[in-house]
């Protein structure tokens, strides 16, 4: 072996790992804080990591139902809370459903409606 080749072998390994280590983005290896569980003509179901803000939600719904004119966004933060399956419409959410969401986003009048739990 060449003298001294063993410290340049070593030093070019740190210098690979030192790069590796600058351009790993930890942000870009989480996943995103929303996902599409389910879609219909008409609705989406959007479940959401908690502590969001409505600006995220806003976009999500807004991705949901980016290609679909009459939209509603249903937004849950409990994946085990949110439905399987959209249905057709909005009306044929289950009760408990509705009240474990915590926002609807309209597409065709871009607002957002938050559901607030009563005490």
């Amino acid at each position: 072996m060449h003298p001294g080749g063993g410290n340049l072998a070593r030093s070019l390994l740190a210098g690979f790992a030192l790069t590796l280590s600058l351009c790993y983005d930890p942000a870009l290896a989480q996943e995103p804080p929303c996902s599409v569980r389910d879609r219909s003509d008409a609705v989406a179901v959007v479940v959401c990591r908690a502590g969001l803000t409505l600006e995220e939600w806003r976009q999500a719904a807004e991705a949901a139902c980016a290609d679909l004119r009459a939209c509603s966004a249903w937004i849950w933060e409990d994946p085990d809370k949110a439905p399987l399956r959209a249905p057709k419409l909005a009306t044929g959410f289950a009760k408990s459903s509705i009240l474990s969401s915590v926002a609807i986003w309209d597409h065709d009048s871009r607002r957002m409606v938050l559901i607030e739990k009563a005490n």
